[in-house]
C-alpha cells in the first residue's frame, strides 16, 4: 500500500481553447516529405480550399529547396 503524502500527487491539466474564424484544421503528409497542419473554417470551404493550394505550394518549394534545388 502506498502512501500519497510519501509519493505526492501531481495533477496537470491542458486546457486549449481556438477562438476565431480558424477553428478546423486539415492535417497531411508524412514525416519523410512534412506533414503539414492548415487551419480555416469548414464554413467555408472556398477560403479554405484556397488556403490549402497555397500551402501545398509553399510545401512544394520547401522540399526542392532542402533537396538543393532553386527556392
Amino acid at each position: 500500500m502506498t502512501d500519497a503524502s510519501v509519493l505526492g500527487i501531481i495533477r496537470h491539466e491542458h486546457l486549449h481553447r481556438q477562438e476565431g474564424e480558424r477553428r478546423d484544421s486539415l492535417e497531411f503528409g508524412t514525416s519523410k516529405t512534412g506533414i503539414v497542419k492548415i487551419y480555416g473554417n469548414a464554413d467555408d470551404p472556398e477560403a479554405f480550399e484556397k488556403r490549402i493550394r497555397t500551402m501545398i505550394t509553399l510545401r512544394e518549394r520547401a522540399l526542392e529547396t532542402a533537396a538543393g534545388g532553386a527556392p
